[in-house]
């Protein structure tokens, strides 16, 4: 089942997030070779928010050889979803 995953990175400066951004923009799967699907929305000056989607939980984070540095950045992990329709579509109810 696929399995999601949602982080919210938070980098000492904007230099280094632009350039982890850079990495995982040119060449992801050498950091990730199970991923399917990433996508990193910007929230500040130095943080970012990141969707990744596996094939499965095994398949999931903490895989890969991880070839980017976590001493430029906090990583805090917001929520795994597990959720999806019968077209694989990622489905989230959010109340508010």
């Amino acid at each position: 089942m696929p399995y999601a995953r949602i982080n919210m990175a938070e980098f000492k400066t904007r230099d280094e997030m632009i350039k982890t951004l850079a990495v995982l923009k040119n060449d992801i799967k050498s950091v990730f070779p199970e991923i399917g699907a990433f996508t990193a929305i910007e929230t500040g000056e130095t943080s970012i928010l990141t969707i990744s989607v596996y094939d499965d939980e095994a398949a999931g984070p903490l895989g890969g050889n991880q070839n980017i540095s976590r001493n430029s950045f906090t990583l805090t992990f917001v929520i795994a979803l597990k959720a999806f329709d019968e077209f694989g579509h990622l489905c989230v109810r959010v109340s508010v």
